[in-house]
């Protein structure tokens, strides 16, 4: 509590001098005292408690200025004057009745000053001059109270959030202790008024949009109290809306109101969630046109101008009743309706009810006003309908609406989305180099945005795309060349199918007037094992070889002429190497004319994978996932119990969570520090995370978290981050799965046409039933809302989805999926994405097995035709293969031919068991399939292996990945397009029935 009786012990002093006069005679000088009858000081001129006059070196009493009655200073200065200067004497203070020296002596300062240490409450201050044994006559006592005690911060009656367009200034009333006066700061044009009893009104100035400001109280001995933040925002004008129909039986109502010059309408379906419904504008008046559901429709509105400043008042919810139209709205099964497209012609088929016609309607238009040539259908008895119409090159929004013969339109079906794309894109541009000696050039240049890279060679009659569509227009291009003339045809196809005219270019390899040395095993950048290494070069010139030497790491011998300008030599490779070393291979050849040439090419050293997550004893590392960026970068993600590094929580039950990290090899750099990218996001598990890579670069990583990640409570959610390859850092964590309470668990990405991106996950409810969700991703880094791509009945399962993106931008879903008493069969859907609602197509059989056998773990991959490929593993007998499991591999033409024969990819039927096949195209467009297998194939024992082969027309062998005797799994594969070097990982034990690690190993693809 603050003190403030100092009056009370004041008054005794001014009745003790009041109205007293002393004087002096003699030489002494004089001094008075006079009553201080105000509230804010004590003063007195000179002040004695005895007088006379004094002789004889006497002292005389100092001057004291004025010291204030009250006061929030815990070190008081007080000053004075010396009335004698003629001695040296030092000024004494007693407080309480403890004496302490305010002023050492000083001979001729008439003038004194010092600080007096006060005592929380009163304080009674006596002064006197002292030198040696001679003291003056002592002051009046004078009474200083010191309060440090800060006062209540202000309280306000009320505070409006919001105050409406116009109002320049608020009046605030509220109250302080009485005594206390209010400040206010950080705010203009404040005129504050306190009355005797606290009591207070302020007026502030305010801006438009948010203001802030602080309130504070302070006390009559300067104490402030803490501040009182108050925060007002200063909106749009406030709209209002006229008059609406409701029932009504339309499709569509139209609103209308007034709003203030400068404002938008916008328009909500739940008060939190807002959208553009009218844009900013001067004009008072608005109208707008919604669409209506039947049923209850529920709007709010509010105004929004330029600056994004909201009306203080919405209005709603609105409630319109909306009556179901007495004719029947048509069903769209489906239609060409992938945008954009070259195609002008669009196919529309559906369902009807008998009796009715078919009618077309655009955005803009409204059904009563619809001419002649809407009607595609004429009514019939039938309950089915398909029509086809032509569209002009442009974006076309347009409705599907069936019409009796009394001339009442249906609700309509859509809205459905089609863009005509019929201009092909400009050709490449590029610098053409016609002559060089070197086996290769770089062919850089331009391209349209948001289009492909197409290359055609000497005899070739179509071109092989060599860089995938993307938002990019720089190109670079590495091209080999043959001796002689080489031609480079350089297209570009956009998103809607069109090709580009060639720019062509002829290039002639020459024959070099220098040594010329190349090696031709092993290459750059490839990987090498333990034991020799068989090293050969090329090495050419006119006037011939006379010598060529092979150095590894600076150990040098002569290489061995083997013919057709081809040299090798054995090295036996350094000691002391560990996995994952860089190795340096050098090459000199020296003609018969003494001129010399050289190459270098690095190496990488691997035995059996090499480990990139630096798991500890007992923790164990799982699912990782890989993808090569355009710049030939390898990015891993997978998840891990991660307590061998300091950042990661360690959960109460004594369990290790398990959290995800990435690492990246970045070309001629090499693996970077391992990133922990669900960092401190609670005890909950990150796991089973997936990696993609957009047009532009971008890394997106997803994962499912049981933590409480954005207020998600405890169940498993999907989450995702982006990496953005411009600014160089990661992006918050944004939650996928928004809403769900259920366990949503393994989730997958694919990437697509003009940044697009899309995650599908599997989620398990409470009654055990697990389904296939999908989400795509908003350009502002939110999610849409999901869409349920499987159809369970009740009971029913589908789990383990892949999904890949067309050049449409088309999601196509393939999963696993159980019917209650059935087998697990494969399946397939296309989600064609749409401005309102995603069209599904239907579900599709993929492995259509002859009996009930466990079809299981789909693999899928799309080429540039727009031809998925797709692996499984099954049990069933299919093509001879026996009971054991095994995988298989078909493609399916989505827009064409359908779903291709069933072929065996693993063609050992009873050997063992082959699982868990993963697969992506290569180079070439060939799919390359990898799978963990039991079988004892090429001699590597029965213990689980995992295994690759190239599976084109004519499969290729079988390769041996890992060989040894703990048990590798869950491989991923991804492909560099301009070396052709295959990065594989997968999760092996440490040691035998020990903790996992993840492994990398790097193959070149033949």
């Amino acid at each position: 509590m603050r003190v403030h009786d100092s009056f009370a012990h004041l008054g005794l002093g001014l009745a003790l001098f009041a109205g007293l006069s002393v004087a002096c005679g003699g030489d002494g000088g004089g001094g008075n005292i006079e009553a201080n009858n105000g509230a804010t000081s004590n003063s007195t001129t000179g002040g004695t408690t005895g007088g006379g006059t004094t002789g004889g070196g006497a002292l005389l009493a100092p001057t004291v200025d004025p010291l204030p009655m009250l006061t929030d200073k815990a070190n008081l200065e007080v000053t004075g004057g010396r009335p004698d200067t003629s001695q040296a004497t030092e000024i004494v203070v007693s407080i309480d009745g403890a004496d302490a020296v305010v002023v050492a002596p000083s001979g001729a300062d008439a003038a004194w000053s010092g600080s007096v240490a006060l005592a929380e409450g009163p304080n009674s201050l006596t002064f006197w001059s002292r030198s040696g044994a001679l003291e003056s006559p002592k002051t009046e006592p004078f009474v200083v109270t010191l309060d440090t005690t800060p006062p209540d911060p202000p309280k306000l009656d009320t505070t409006p959030e919001c105050v409406p367009e116009g109002d320049d200034a608020i009046t605030l009333e509220g109250s302080v202790d009485p005594g206390d006066d209010l400040q206010i700061a950080d705010a203009d044009n404040v005129d504050v008024d306190v009355q005797e009893d606290g009591t207070f009104t302020a007026t502030v100035g305010l801006e438009p949009g948010e203001n802030s400001f602080d309130l504070t109280a302070v006390d009559a001995a300067g104490n402030v109290s803490d501040p009182l933040t108050v925060t007002l925002r200063r909106g749009a004008a406030d709209l209002t809306l006229n008059d609406i129909t409701s029932p009504t039986d339309q499709p569509q109502q139209e609103l209308s109101g007034t709003r203030g010059a400068g404002t938008g309408v916008f328009i909500s379906d739940d008060g939190e969630t807002w959208e553009e419904l009218v844009a900013v504008g001067d004009e008072t008046e608005w109208s707008a046109t919604i669409p209506l559901e039947e049923g209850t429709n529920t709007i709010y509105l509010r105004a929004e101008d330029a600056d994004g400043n909201t009306s203080c008042a919405t209005i709603g919810p609105v409630t319109i009743e909306g009556e179901a139209s007495p004719v029947c709205t048509p069903v769209v099964d489906g239609g060409q309706f992938g945008s954009p497209t070259n195609a002008t012609e669009i196919q529309v088929v559906g369902s009807k009810c008998a009796g009715v016609g078919v009618w077309v309607r655009f955005e803009g238009e409204e059904p009563g006003d619809l001419e002649a040539d809407a009607e595609k259908v004429q009514p019939n008895g039938e309950d089915g309908f398909s029509f086809s119409m032509t569209l002009e090159e442009g974006a076309h929004t347009f409705y599907i609406h069936t019409r009796d013969e009394a001339g009442r339109f249906s609700a309509p079906a859509g809205p459905f989305f089609v863009e005509v794309d019929l201009t092909a894109p400009e050709p490449p541009a590029y610098a053409c180099v016609e002559s060089t000696s070197e086996g290769q050039v770089v062919l850089e240049g331009t391209k349209e945005a948001f289009s492909n890279l197409c290359l055609r060679r000497s005899g070739e009659d179509s071109c092989t795309q060599v860089r995938p569509l993307d938002a990019g227009t720089d190109f670079s291009l590495t091209f080999a060349l043959q001796m002689g003339e080489n031609l480079a045809c350089l297209s570009s196809r956009d998103a809607a199918g069109n090709l580009s005219a060639e720019a062509c270019c002829t290039i002639e390899r020459v024959e070099e007037q220098v040594v010329e040395v190349a090696f031709i095993t092993p290459l750059d950048g490839s990987a090498i094992g333990d034991g020799d290494l068989d090293v050969t070069v090329m090495a050419t010139d006119d006037a011939g070889i006379s010598g060529v030497e092979i150095c590894i790491e600076g150990d040098c011998g002569a290489a061995t002429d083997d013919g057709e300008d081809l040299y090798s030599r054995t090295v036996s490779l350094p000691g002391g190497l560990e996995n994952g070393d860089l190795v340096t291979l050098s090459a000199t050849a020296t003609s018969n004319n003494d001129d010399t040439g050289d190459a270098t090419v690095g190496v990488l050293y691997l035995i059996g994978g090499l480990p990139l997550s630096e798991t500890i004893a007992g923790a164990s590392s799982e699912r990782a996932e890989v993808a090569v960026d355009g710049a030939g970068n390898v990015h891993v993600v997978w998840s891990d119990e991660c307590s061998q590094f300091p950042e990661c929580p360690v959960m109460t039950d004594n369990n290790l969570p398990y959290d995800v990290f990435h690492r990246v090899w970045v070309r001629g750099e090499g693996w970077s520090a391992i990133t922990n990218l669900s960092l401190n996001q609670g005890d909950g598990d990150s796991r089973d995370p997936d990696v993609a890579i957009d047009s532009l670069g971008n890394l997106h990583v997803v994962w499912s978290d049981n933590g409480d990640l954005l207020n998600s409570d405890s169940d498993a959610d999907i989450v995702h981050t982006s990496y953005d390859a411009i600014t160089g850092a990661w992006t918050a964590t944004e939650l996928v799965s928004v809403g769900s309470e259920d366990e949503d668990t393994n989730p997958t990405l694919a990437t697509g046409p003009n940044l697009s991106v899309v995650a599908v996950w599997q989620r398990l409810n409470v009654q055990n039933d697990s389904g296939v969700y999908l989400s795509r991703l908003n350009r502002d880094g939110t999610w849409t809302a999901e869409v349920h791509i499987s159809v369970e009945p009740a009971g029913g399962n589908s789990r383990n989805a892949a999904v890949v993106m067309d050049a449409m931008g088309d999601a196509h879903v393939l999963w696993q999926h159980r019917a209650p008493g059935g087998d697990w069969d494969i399946y397939h859907r296309e989600l064609t994405p749409a401005p309102a609602n995603d069209l599904l197509g239907d579900p599709l059989l993929i492995s259509d097995d002859p009996v009930d056998a466990v079809s299981l773990l789909p693999s899928v991959a799309i080429d540039v035709d727009g031809l998925l490929h797709v692996v499984w593993q099954d049990t069933g007998a299919i093509l001879s293969s026996g009971t054991d499991t095994d995988v298989f591999y078909r493609t399916l033409d989505p827009g064409g031919d359908g779903l291709g024969p069933i072929r065996l990819v693993t063609d050992d039927p009873m050997d063992g068991f082959s699982e868990e096949p993963t697969l992506i195209l290569g180079p070439g467009g060939a799919p390359i399939i990898a799978w963990l297998d039991t079988g004892d194939i090429g001699d590597s024992g029965a213990d689980p292996d995992l295994y690759m082969r190239t599976f084109g027309d004519t499969p290729g062998p079988i390769v041996l990945l890992t060989d040894d005797e703990t048990t590798g799994e869950w491989p991923s594969l991804a492909i560099d397009p301009e070396t052709g070097s295959l990065h594989v990982v997968w999760e092996d034990e440490v040691t035998p029935g020990g903790a996992r690690e993840i492994n990398y190993l790097n193959v070149e693809i033949e």
